[in-house]
């Protein structure tokens, strides 16, 4: 295809066409083209046309992006405007400095507040949507307040029916006074404040901002801890008129400090009193958890330090932190994993029907809050001091991170601030949606006060759970309005034109959004207008400007997970460790109780119906029977996991966003045909966030490695192709059509065979990596790539919350938005040897990140010979790739021989020896689980077991206790030597490290291989805890 350097038109401030179509730099996609790359796609809408005189601000740490957000919250004199996946009300913009108490500022100005978090579904992911929801509203009974505070979350608006739940609203844009916006990869949330050092230790930070999502927590805090915290039932307590009401749901999750300290002390004798003899406990009946606190509520008492001393040692109140100890998932019905929620517990794992029916009860809950709280005129009854002095959400999680030996997770994104013309399509964008919310809130209105009118507890299904809410807003003197109308935004909050020229950027906005949503916006707008497609935008952005590079892209991403055609070559059955999580046959154990429980030949679906609970008790006293019992735990859990991300969904057996192909049609044209200098860089995370033993994380990792390397249109394989095809091309004198037709007829293995690292001369495949002494002991942990990053030969950036997978891209699932940015602020640099225009502040861009990936913030691990502006100034040339490589590829074998736990492409010969009949050269492939044996890796399917912990493992932190019970495939509470040798790693010099590219190779990591469509999450799931489980006999069980 040959270069087309035309577009049709810019725009002026104004929106006018400027001119006729003149020949520019072909960066920007208009309805009228169809980027290469893109074949067989059905193009939606662009969401706006470029628009020249931007000026642009880029961010590559969440610190500067915070204290300049923080700064321009400030300023503000008329409105703020705040979407995102997650907001947290106590994000800390700056040290010491809220988010909260920024809005306070604002609002005592006279500044009008409008907030939007996506709506997150409770025991899928927390993002504490409930919570922000509630600070914002109480942020109008503060004193001094004259502006307005408004909150409404975001519903999911995908085109997949039941599977709605499972996608997301996933914009990340700030807007203030209609003058200046904010959009990126980062949401206003905890652990995205950072730095270019990237630190592992804590700190300031503290529980929800001391953040690291990949290794689970070991302190639980203290009642000391938390008396500072406060919970959504606290929350929701002070929107209503009942005083003591708030005081006793404030004694419930964060006690006064006189009472504190001796709560402290006598659950630690507790504790100390736990022995590990029954595995089992016996359940603890939740049924009438929620009609239980309902009716203490309501009991007549004296003062609230009998409230207090009542509730701490009622029924209630054990009853929610048993289920808070066991992870909050074996809820008996969704009216008590409700009540759970809103007083601080953890719901991961819920089955589906209770998921389903939770999903049901919060939305509910949600739509009377905002009913509430957003209504004309609406405050607090009274001002609630304790949300304006140190008042932090409880943590999202417990136990939470021990900075004394664990490590944070650093954070690693780009943001960027635009004022000038393009402003007016962003702040539209957050009107459209704003209004869009509001009126799907007062369409669904009827339906949400007819059920919680019915107040008979009676009544089964949701309906006990709506009734349930219906009495507890009462009890708590909460009234909801009789006129079901929500504030819009117009008038002076909206913009009408665009803004005059402010700087020389040219900018696109750009967006994913369903049929669904932009038919909500229509309605919203009174228009009958009804989309036909998807708005891909963001797709169709990357294409353009992958097609469009001449040197070099370079690509920062959380994910990269795209079409790969078959996957390729893995063994027979689940890999050792996916297969220990969800086959209960893999059991060391399994031969010895399977005819005792009854669950012989029983498939894992089947495992939960038959087998014999009475029997449980009888294992649990055998030897080995504990562990046994663990497996069992372990598998259930995830079986339930695994049907609640497949239950709802549409079938999908392969990825289908055409990103990787583009880029191999790229390299091809540009690099092999042309013979031109050109490569291609992607930083990536070495696994998405969230522990190695989480079924989502491990298939997303699968998912990845396929589309980079393995699959038979993989990225790397397909860069082999065209290197195989060229060289036969050449050297049988044929023309390419008939070398290509030779190399299709191959084998992938006789093409790696023949081809083998070669393709580097065309890709550097990079992740970021850390370490430190963290209480006595060297620690590592990834830098979390969680940018959303394209630039292309300098000239372009195409920057956003859209990632590179299906739900990002494909358009009719996750909304997005992303900026595509240029600029007429020529500079010449060496590009590749030739001087070259490149735009400003794209190049500066990506030198400040290369910069800070080498390590100009660390002092004394600066790869210093990357620093010359023969590197950073010429990205496509032989002699930059070359360096980097050399530099990432001896930092991975430094991290490789230090820390043995960490992802790695062959694995260590103290793990896994070379067998004789294995004919393949080199170490066998690194297992997922780094530190895992199998029994022969020529047969996944014979099993294996964990030599030494790994992180995921609460013990790889602390020492066991009495009642500590492992898995039967993991070493024994009681090994001598349960984590492998570590040491610091001598050498190592900035932060890129090569991509483990045999990591997991010939593995089955994909739990599911009918619905990888909701698998590759957009952002974290937390880890699981427990599940539910009903017995035969009909009664609750736990294991």
């Amino acid at each position: 295809m040959a270069d087309n350097r035309t577009i049709n038109q810019l725009v002026t401030p104004d929106g006018e066409a400027a001119c006729k179509a003149t020949s520019a730099p072909d960066w920007f996609a208009l309805d009228c083209s169809e980027p290469a790359g893109g074949e067989g796609v059905a193009w939606g809408p662009v969401y706006s046309l470029p628009r020249a005189g931007n000026q642009v601000k880029f961010f590559t740490t969440g610190a500067s992006y915070y204290a300049d957000v923080q700064a321009a919250i400030a300023s503000a004199t008329s409105s703020v405007f705040i979407a995102g996946w997650q907001v947290n009300f106590d994000v800390e913009l700056t040290p010491g400095k809220t988010l909260h108490a920024s809005l306070i500022d604002a609002l005592k100005r006279g500044v009008h507040v409008y907030v939007m978090p996506w709506q997150n579904v409770p025991g899928a992911v927390e993002t504490a949507a409930l919570t922000t929801a509630l600070a914002v509203a109480l942020l109008n009974g503060v004193e001094g307040v004259t502006g307005r505070a408004w909150c409404l979350t975001a519903v999911a608006q995908s085109d997949q029916g039941l599977g709605n739940v499972l996608f997301s609203h996933h914009q990340k844009l700030v807007v203030i006074d209609n003058r200046v916006a904010y959009c990126g990869g980062i949401d206003l949330a905890y652990g995205r404040r950072d730095d270019d050092q990237f630190s592992l230790k804590a700190g300031d930070r503290r529980f929800n901002e001391l953040y690291n999502g990949c290794v689970p927590g070991i302190y639980e805090p203290t009642r000391m801890d938390m008396r500072h915290c406060v919970a959504p039932l606290e929350m929701l307590s002070a929107l209503g008129s009942t005083g003591l009401m708030r005081q006793l749901a404030t004694f419930v999750t964060s006690p006064s400090d006189w009472f504190a300290w001796p709560l402290d002390r006598l659950s630690d004798a507790k504790k100390f009193a736990v022995d590990k003899g029954s595995a089992v406990q016996d359940w603890w009946d939740n049924t009438n958890l929620f009609g239980d606190f309902i009716n203490e509520l309501q009991d007549q008492v004296i003062d609230a330090a009998q409230a207090a001393a009542r509730s701490q040692q009622s029924a209630v109140k054990q009853k929610l932190e048993a289920m808070g100890a066991l992870g909050g998932a074996n809820a008996a019905n969704a009216s008590s994993a409700l009540l759970a929620w809103l007083t601080g517990q953890s719901l991961q794992n819920l089955p589906p029907d209770i998921l389903a029916e939770l999903n049901r009860g919060t939305k509910t809950l949600m739509w009377a809050i905002a009913m509430l709280t957003n209504s004309n005129g609406w405050r607090p009854p009274k001002p609630y001091d304790r949300m304006t002095g140190t008042a932090r959400a409880l943590p999202m999680k417990t136990p939470v991170i021990d900075p004394a030996v664990q490590p944070r997770m650093p954070w690693q994104d780009v943001h960027c601030r635009i004022e000038g013309p393009s402003v007016y399509d962003l702040s539209k964008n957050f009107v459209d949606r704003w209004n869009a919310v509001a009126s799907q809130y007062e369409a669904e209105s009827a339906q949400y006060r007819n059920a919680i009118s019915r107040t008979s507890a009676a009544v089964p299904g949701s309906q006990a759970l709506l009734s349930g809410l219906a009495r507890l807003l009462g009890a708590l003197g909460i009234t909801l309005p009789a006129d079901a109308t929500l504030p819009r935004l117009t008038g002076s909050h909206v913009l009408t034109r665009p803004a005059a020229a402010a700087g020389k950027c040219t900018v696109q906005i750009m967006r994913s959004a369903s049929k669904t949503l932009q038919n909500l916006e229509a309605s919203a707008r009174r228009s009958h207008e009804k989309a036909a497609r998807p708005q891909n935008n963001c797709l169709k952005a990357m294409l353009k400007a992958i097609s469009s590079a001449r040197h070099f892209i370079y690509i920062e991403g959380q994910f990269f997970q795209a079409s790969h055609g078959a996957s390729g070559a893995v063994q027979a059955g689940l890999s050792g460790p996916m297969g220990s999580l969800l086959e209960l046959s893999r059991s060391p154990a399994y031969l010895r109780f399977k005819r005792l429980l009854e669950i012989e030949g029983a498939k894992p679906s089947e495992i939960f119906d038959r087998i014999r609970w009475s029997k449980i008790d009888d294992v649990a006293r055998m030897a080995g029977g504990p562990e046994f019992l663990c497996d069992l735990k372990t598998v259930l859990k995830n079986i339930a996991s695994r049907e609640a991300l497949t239950q709802p969904t549409t079938p999908q057996s392969q990825l289908l966003n055409p990103i990787g192909r583009a880029l191999i049609e790229r390299i091809t044209k540009v690099g092999i045909k042309d013979g031109r200098p050109f490569h291609v860089y992607l930083v990536l995370p070495v696994h998405p966030e969230g522990t190695l033993d989480t079924l989502n994380i491990m298939s997303q990792v699968h998912l990845t490695m396929h589309s980079l390397v393995f699959g038979e249109h993989s990225l790397v394989n397909g860069v082999r192709r065209a290197i195989l095809t060229d060289r036969i091309r050449q050297e049988k004198k044929v023309s390419w059509a008939q070398a290509a037709d030779e190399v299709k007829r191959m084998e992938p293995r006789d093409i790696a065979d023949r081809v083998t690292d070669e393709w580097k001369r065309y890709l550097t495949l990079l992740n970021l990596r850390n370490w430190d002494t963290i209480g006595g002991q060297p620690v590592t942990e990834q830098i979390y790539v969680h940018s959303k990053l394209l630039i292309a030969d300098d000239q372009v950036a195409v920057l956003g919350s859209a990632n590179i997978n299906d739900r990002s891209m494909l358009g009719d699932r996750d909304s997005e938005l992303a900026a595509v940015i240029t600029s007429t602020d020529a500079i010449k640099v060496p590009m590749a040897g030739a001087m070259t225009s490149v735009a400003r502040e794209v190049h500066e861009l990506r030198v400040t990140l290369w910069k800070k990936h080498f390590g100009v913030g660390a002092p004394g691990r600066t790869a210093s010979a990357l620093l010359s502006d023969a590197v950073l100034k010429r990205p496509g040339v032989q002699a930059t790739w070359e360096a980097i490589q050399k530099v990432a590829e001896s930092n991975a074998r430094f991290y490789d021989l230090a820390f043995w736990y960490t992802p790695r492409s062959g694995a260590r010969p103290e793990i896994q020896p070379k067998e004789p009949q294995d004919e393949d050269s080199g170490a066998p492939p690194a297992s997922i689980w780094p530190t895992w044996k199998y029994q022969t890796y020529l047969n996944h399917g014979k099993g294996g077991r964990l030599l030494y912990r790994m992180p995921f493992d609460p013990l790889f932190w602390r020492a066991p206790t009495r009642k500590d019970v492992t898995n039967s495939w993991t070493p024994a509470t009681d090994a001598q030597r349960s984590k492998a040798p570590a040491a610091g790693p001598a050498g190592v010099q900035g932060f890129i490290v090569a991509l483990p590219t045999n990591w997991t190779h010939r593995e089955d990591n994909l739990f599911s291989k009918t619905h990888i469509g909701t698998i590759a999450v957009n952002e974290a799931d937390p880890p699981d805890t427990s599940l539910a489980m009903k017995s035969r006999e009909g009664r609750e069980s736990t294991v």
